[in-house]
């Protein structure tokens, strides 16, 4: 009998996250297919592009990078806090330019 999930969220790079799988007992790992309906996302943002994105984009899938989540997320937390409607897009841009990576 061949173990197996159908979603999980493992934290590090695609080779811990593989290794953690394995390590949990599953004998396989479907990652992605060449559906371009099909979305991947890694919520890393320092480097923002890992090698699971460019994996799934070479096959097809929307792969968006965690920039837009770290900072929309921030975006959005301030908009609750304060009640005014931050620039998102003038937030993403000055996040992008200032990583260290």
């Amino acid at each position: 009998m061949i173990n197996g999930f159908a979603i999980v969220s493992l934290s590090g790079t695609l080779a811990e996250k593989l290794a953690a799988a394995a390590a949990a007992g599953f004998d396989a790992v479907e990652i992605f297919q060449n559906r371009p309906d099909l979305g991947v996302a890694d919520i890393f943002y320092c480097p923002l592009e890992t090698e699971l994105l460019r994996r799934a984009r070479a096959t097809g899938c929307r792969a968006p990078d965690g920039g837009g989540r770290a900072v929309f997320q921030a975006a959005a937390a301030s908009h609750l806090v304060t009640g005014l409607s931050p620039d998102r897009e003038g937030m993403l841009a000055s996040f992008r330019a200032s990583l260290p990576c």
